[in-house]
């Protein structure tokens, strides 16, 4: 199966805060997404995700995680996703020359996880193929 990969990117609002990404852009449940950052400032001394997963129209205490620079200025943090979820809203909070800065707050509409083929399973063309094969054999024995 070849997936697409495609990234959103969101330019923030605050200052300091260049860029906001993550990708894949349209994600399923239970799977890893990719969060990055692009942060201008000479000071940087902490940035962090804060992520909040909802199920239908519960959503789980949010958590906060040290993203990791991969450059200078970009940050970057991997997340997997519950199972569960159907919905995500995020955002970007940086410390920079000492200020705290927040992005707005982002919402990503997740895919169910059945939705994808792989995990789906077998339907009625299997007892087809069950009932086909069965009738050949048969048709062999009698004309033995």
């Amino acid at each position: 199966m070849f997936a697409i990969l495609s990234t959103a990117t969101i330019t923030a609002t605050a200052d300091g805060i260049t860029s906001v990404t993550h990708s894949p852009h349209s994600p399923h449940a239970g799977e890893t997404v990719t969060f990055n950052a692009i942060i201008d400032g000479d000071d940087i001394t902490d940035v962090t995700l804060w992520i909040e997963e909802c199920s239908g129209s519960i959503c789980h205490i949010p958590q906060e995680i040290d993203m990791t620079e991969i450059q200078n200025g970009e940050y970057t943090v991997e997340y997997t996703l519950r199972d569960n979820t159907t919905s995500v809203h995020y955002k970007i909070i940086a410390e920079i020359d000492g200020n705290v800065i927040e992005s707005q707050e982002y919402t990503i509409d997740v895919k169910s996880a059945t939705s994808d083929t792989e995990k789906t399973t077998p339907g009625f063309e299997m007892i087809l193929v069950i009932l086909s094969i069965t009738a050949i054999l048969a048709l062999r024995r009698v004309s033995r």
